[in-house]
């Protein structure tokens, strides 16, 4: 019986989770999740579709904690109750989003498309003393049960932060559970 080399890799790289399924630069993010990582997989899943996470420092028994996938800096997860319910992008990643927007559009222009095409966004400021807008699709009036897009955006540098999953309206807080 002959072997192949290659095949062996293949194998090995399958098993391993450090595949070509790490989380690439034509990746989109999307309301169900970004590239091989779906809402609602495990770190585990995550890992066996070919993109490991590394959980950020947090308390032992924390319900909720960031993770982030090696290779793409700027991206994280948001794992509440063991399970992705969230993703997170600022710079340096400027991964696209499935509507097709990134980190530089304008205001106007994500406002503009969410408003002919899904009937209506969320758009208002994060706080009293920041300059930045959130604008999210669908609306928060919706809950914070509901996947979507979020958009950080201020004038002088468009899109700056880009939000997918369970997002609440208070962005600092963890995703709500579904």
């Amino acid at each position: 019986m002959r072997i192949h080399a290659w095949g062996l890799v293949a194998a090995f790289l399958a098993v391993t989770g450090t595949g070509a399924a790490q989380i690439g630069s034509s990746d989109e993010i999307s309301v169900s999740g970004v590239g091989a990582v779906k809402f609602g997989m495990t770190v585990e899943q995550a890992a066996a579709a070919g993109v490991p996470l590394t959980a950020a420092a947090h308390a032992a028994g924390a319900r909720c904690f960031s993770a982030h996938p090696a290779g793409r800096p700027g991206l994280s997860f948001v794992v509440r109750d063991g399970t992705i319910v969230r993703a997170d992008m600022v710079k340096p990643a400027n991964l696209k989003t499935v509507d097709g927007f990134k980190r530089g559009d304008s205001e106007t222009t994500v406002l503009s498309y969410y408003v002919a095409t899904s009937g209506g966004a969320s758009d208002f400021p994060f706080s009293e003393t920041s300059d930045v807008t959130l604008i999210a699709s669908p609306e928060f009036s919706r809950g914070d049960g509901v996947r979507r897009l979020v958009y950080e955006i201020t004038s002088a540098n468009g899109v700056i932060a880009i939000h997918a999953g369970l997002v609440p309206r208070d962005l600092r807080r963890c995703a709500s559970a579904a």
